[in-house]
């Protein structure tokens, strides 16, 4: 971020490349909209599924740093 990122989106935990794919496609749909990193985050975690344990750790392990 040193160097000019105004945010980013990253997981606090490990989680596989196939478990995010539909978190990462929310979330640069809504980026491409205009949204806010932190708006987006916000829209991409609450369209998954929290009954599915791997869906539900997605939700809780993604945030947003950064201004933006």
């Amino acid at each position: 971020m040193s160097r000019g990122t105004a945010a980013v989106a990253a997981s606090t935990a490990p989680i596989g490349d196939a478990e995010t794919v539909g978190f990462s496609l929310d979330l640069h749909r809504m980026l491409a909209r205009g949204a806010t990193m932190a708006d987006a985050v916000q829209d991409a975690r609450a369209r998954l599924d929290t009954d599915d344990p791997r869906a539900f750790v997605l939700h809780t392990a993604f945030t947003a740093y950064g201004a933006a």
